[in-house]
């Protein structure tokens, strides 16, 4: 193969040659390798190899999308099999006769072997005995079996005649361990759903719910019920797909002219040769050189999981529950995969030219904001170092994973040290300085952490008006849950009720501050207190306290409410308080939309998009150890000093909305370009 570098690697050996008059032989080497690649036309042999086309089974199509990554049928959740038409969990579906979804939560009352059968996905063997969904966590239960039948037989069918029919035997205890290790017991009088229905055999349902969702009746007797349909679904008999619940309502192939797919439960069934998120697949690569990422700009590929590793999950009815602002994860992949046309400079389908990796993981449908996602990235990040080439280049520096619960990753140091490399995206920018107190200590690490735990309480003390700090407090205080070289803090999602008043504030255009607005009060917060010095870091607590007992703080301009939150009031506000909470807190993107100078108060913690927007133009930062000075801080600011943070406000504000939620957000350029950053700093070796 052809390759100019070996021509310019020895141009120096040439010329040395030449002046010891035996240079002819090269040059004339030399001289036909270029005549000939100018007349015959020879180039270099392309680095990547595209190909358009199914490798799949002749019948993949007609239920799943052939995935051109993987050459294998991509199903969706509950199906396997070259064609998907297998069900991986039969005893969680209602029916043997139709296609229909898996119930696989603990809402209603289901057969025992569905748990069984569901531990086989959810609860993988190298997750060190970690399940991935609440059914799973050591629940006592009450479920039922259907005597006579074998498990793959079984059904979550609930016969007309109800829970008492001599043809289900119910049992009580922990499912997952197999029967022998649950109690047999009597059928239940009822069961009570957590909308307050209760569960009815689908047969008093009508067209029993198609088998997308739970007949529920307002009393156990009730003969007739009606449908509370599985997420994704609607209609009196779930007889609907929500298309939008799939990204881009699976229409990623308009572009080339094609129909649209059909959105299952966040799963696109696409047209015969397409596959992806949003059915924006059509091509995949093979490569003879190996990874050649690209140098210049991002270049990104979106993994395409099987779902049976990671889904949206749904459960029974529990995906009716997501709160709003916790779903930027779908908000940003919205806007990339939009971006993701043949045209696009950002997305890639071509893995081998890529320079990032994102990874999916929807973890907040399994965490919820409480729980940490470590059980579920361990096990994604198993399958791709085992199932892809990619992850193994470097080590997973260069893959992006999302954890929007409330303390995101904090508990990413417990993971082993092999997965402590890629790109975390987060809400909480918490970057400990110190290595983490343990909550459990041994003899030999006691003194060592007593002496750490004592430099500590020496800073607490300077602390004026925050009471004390238990061990618990500063341990989660000193949880290292961000690394700033190499992690991103994002925006979250803002409260729906911010978008009516972000015109008001700014004008049409965003261009204008609206100082008509009457602003009365200097300083606003309204919240939660909680007694908890973790919660917040204290600040909350010390400023309840601060205003009840210094006269500073007890005056009309100041409205500080630990009940209620009256939002009017932040718009005529000039400075409202920008706590954390649990972790993260929404305070910082309330405050912006409604034209309110944040007051942020979070020692050690990194704001959104603090990298690529600069918060000394909109905010005011001010320490725990000069929060008890903040009404003196606030008056000595002048008005063209507010003027100029309030145009602050109006220049930076729509870097915290996403475009999927407001058609002027900037969120997700910003994101990338964080990401951009990030990516820089990974070619630098800074992390």
């Amino acid at each position: 193969m052809w390759d100019s570098r070996t021509l310019e690697g020895h141009t120096a050996v040439a010329y040395s040659h030449f002046r010891q008059d035996r240079a002819w032989p090269i040059l004339l080497v030399t001289y036909a390798l270029i005549l000939c690649t100018s007349v015959h036309g020879i180039k270099p042999a392309p680095r990547f190899l595209r190909h358009v086309g199914p490798r799949c089974h002749e019948n993949c199509t007609k239920s799943g999308n052939c995935n051109g990554d993987t050459g294998k049928c991509d199903c969706s959740f509950g199906y396997e099999g070259p064609a998907c038409e297998s069900r991986s969990m039969p005893a969680c579906h209602t029916t043997q006769k139709t296609r229909s979804p898996p119930h696989y939560g603990t809402w209603s009352l289901k057969n025992c072997n569905c748990f069984r059968q569901l531990a086989r996905i959810g609860c993988p063997s190298q997750g060190q005995g970690e399940c991935l969904y609440q059914a799973l966590w050591n629940l006592n239960l009450a479920c039922f079996e259907v005597e006579g039948l074998p498990p793959e037989q079984q059904t979550s069918d609930v016969p007309r005649a109800g829970f008492a029919h001599p043809s289900l035997r119910w049992y009580w205890g922990q499912p997952l361990f197999g029967r022998e290790a649950m109690n047999e017991t009597s059928p239940p009088n009822q069961h009570q759903l957590p909308n307050g229905k209760y569960q009815l055999p689908l047969d008093a349902c009508p067209q029993r719910c198609n088998e997308r969702g739970i007949c529920g009746g307002d009393a156990p007797s009730d003969p007739q019920g009606t449908c509370t349909c599985m997420a994704s679904y609607k209609g009196e008999s779930c007889e609907t797909a929500v298309q939008e619940d799939c990204y881009l309502s699976c229409s990623g192939a308009a572009r080339a002219g094609l129909p649209s797919g059909t959105c299952i439960q966040g799963f696109c069934h696409c047209p015969p040769g397409r596959w992806g998120l949003a059915c924006t697949r059509d091509e995949y690569y093979t490569t003879a050189v190996g990874w050649k990422p690209s140098y210049t700009g991002l270049r990104i590929f979106v993994y395409d999981l099987p779902q049976n590793v990671v889904h949206m999950r749904t459960d029974d009815g529990s995906g009716l529950t997501q709160d709003a602002m916790y779903l930027a994860e779908q908000a940003f992949l919205t806007q990339l995969l939009a971006d993701s046309g043949s045209s696009s400079t950002v997305v890639t389908q071509n893995p081998w030219e890529a320079n990032l990796f994102m990874v999916p993981t929807w973890s907040y449908w399994y965490t919820g904001n409480t729980v940490t996602p470590v059980r579920l990235f361990r096990h994604i990040i198993q399958y791709l170092r085992t199932n892809y080439p990619y992850w193994n280049e470097l080590g997973g520096r260069n893959h992006v994973l999302w954890a929007l619960n409330d303390r995101g990753s904090c508990d990413w140091h417990h993971l082993e040290s092999e997965l402590h490399h890629p790109i975390m995206v987060t809400h909480f920018g918490q970057a400990a300085r110190l290595p983490p107190i343990h909550v459990m200590l041994d003899t030999e690490t006691q003194d060592v952490l007593e002496r750490r735990r004592q430099s500590i309480r020496k800073v607490q003390q300077m602390l004026v008006d925050f009471r004390e700090f238990s061990h618990v407090d500063l341990y989660y205080e000193n949880m290292p849950c961000y690394r700033p070289e190499k992690d991103v803090v994002v925006a979250p999602i803002a409260p729906g009720w911010v978008y009516p008043v972000i015109h008001t504030v700014y004008g049409m255009d965003h261009q204008e501050y609206n100082r008509s607005m009457p602003r009365p009060y200097t300083f606003f917060f309204s919240g939660s207190i909680r007694t908890e010095m973790m919660y917040s870091q204290g600040v909350r607590q010390a400023i309840a306290k601060m205003q009840q007992e210094r006269s500073t703080w007890n005056r009309p301009d100041f409205l500080i409410m630990t009940t209620g939150f009256p939002r009017a009031n932040m718009m005529q506000s000039k400075f409202c308080l920008a706590p954390s909470g649990w972790g993260w807190g929404i305070r910082l993107v309330e405050a912006m939309a409604a034209g309110c100078v944040p007051v942020i108060v979070q020692d050690g913690i990194y704001q959104y998009l603090w990298d690529v927007v600069p918060y000394d133009e909109f905010a005011v930062r001010v320490s725990r150890r000069s929060l008890h000075r903040l009404p003196q801080i606030l008056d000595a600011i002048t008005p063209e000093q507010l003027e100029a943070l309030q145009a602050g406000l109006t220049r930076w504000h729509r870097a915290f909305l996403y475009g999927t939620v407001h058609s002027d957000g900037l969120a997700y350029n910003f994101t990338l370009l964080s990401l951009r950053r990030r990516l820089t700093n990974m070619w630098s070796a800074h992390f």
